[in-house]
């Protein structure tokens, strides 16, 4: 599998306003074992999150704001010219922030960052874990002009799959693996043809990606080995299935893997076990979204409290940008 590469050329020194925009993303297989060197199948989304940068008056100085989907604040931060916090609602972010910003600036000295406002805005809820770090990446990267996956490896622990989903181009996939530790990955097309009889389901809470990471990483390693090329004919099954019932077999056969090496119990035997259809985890096992297959999900979920039922159609990328 090649390296599909990530255009990152910086952004115009202009004084008009420009913008990035990075997809989000979600794991249809290989979450954890990725790490390991499983090829895994991400779908990138309509939804994602976009950067704007104008020039302002005070010399020296970045002013960030980040907002909701429904377009109000959640953060907002004033750095100087070395990145030193002047002022902020929230000294973690803007700190986990400027060690960002640090990034693009080792790797590109002449990245101009002072004298810009800089407006970041989510096109989902930030708590669903679709993407709001990664993205993030992505368009800080593609700003300074530096790879963002320089910025990933200094920051975060991931495999990097939801970077390569930020930047898809042609297709609305990535088959994407680690080779060496190093990101490569292929845009493909993702669409089943029973697509309108899959469903994504908020459980309510988000995970925290990298304490999951670690705590897998601290399992025995030839479990974790063992899983990796079921997980990779997994990804390459998943490619060409063409019927529910294949499908939700291989959801069911995938979950049960993962169970195995984690030593934890799969989603549908711990909390859905009248489900008629089959349930997956996506990502980070107990958070964010899970697979939910069949035409009764919407209902089904929604009588047990989980509000936000959203279909296949409605949120994976159909055309690309």
């Amino acid at each position: 599998m090649g390296k599909n590469e990530i255009s990152y050329i910086g952004g115009n020194t202009a004084e008009r306003p420009f913008s990035f925009y990075g997809a989000g993303k979600l794991l249809i297989t290989g979450e954890y074992l990725v790490l390991d060197g499983a090829e895994a199948l991400a779908v990138g989304l309509s939804v994602g999150q976009t950067l704007e940068v104008s020039a302002h008056g005070q010399d020296g100085v970045l002013l960030w704001s980040s907002l909701e989907n429904d377009g109000k604040c959640w953060f907002s931060a004033a750095f100087d010219s070395h990145l030193d916090i002047i002022r902020t609602s929230d000294e973690k972010t803007a700190g986990l922030l400027a060690s960002f910003l640090k990034v693009c600036l080792k790797y590109n000295p002449g990245f101009d960052f002072t004298g810009k406002n800089v407006s970041v805005r989510a096109g989902f809820d930030r708590l669903w874990g679709l993407g709001t770090s990664s993205t993030l990446m992505y368009v800080l990267g593609r700003w300074a002009g530096i790879d963002p996956f320089l910025i990933l490896n200094e920051a975060f622990s991931g495999s990097g799959y939801d970077i390569a989903c930020a930047g898809l181009k042609k297709r609305n996939a990535v088959v994407y693996k680690l080779e060496n530790g190093r990101p490569a990955w292929e845009e493909t097309d993702f669409r089943p043809p029973f697509s309108d009889n899959l469903y994504f389901v908020y459980s309510g809470h988000k995970k925290n990606s990298e304490r999951a990471v670690r705590s897998y990483r601290e399992l025995p390693r030839a479990g974790r080995m063992a899983a990796v090329e079921e997980c990779t004919r997994i990804t390459r099954a998943m490619l060409s299935c063409g019927t529910p019932d294949e499908f939700d077999y291989l959801v069911h056969e995938h979950e049960n893997i993962v169970s195995g090496v984690m030593g934890m119990p799969a989603l549908k035997d711990r909390l859905f076990p009248d489900f008629t259809g089959e349930v997956k985890s996506l990502g980070a096992w107990g958070g964010d979204f899970f697979l939910a297959t069949g035409a009764e999900a919407p209902g089904y979920f929604r009588r047990r409290g989980y509000g936000t039922v959203l279909s296949w159609d409605s949120l994976v990328l159909d055309t690309v940008r």
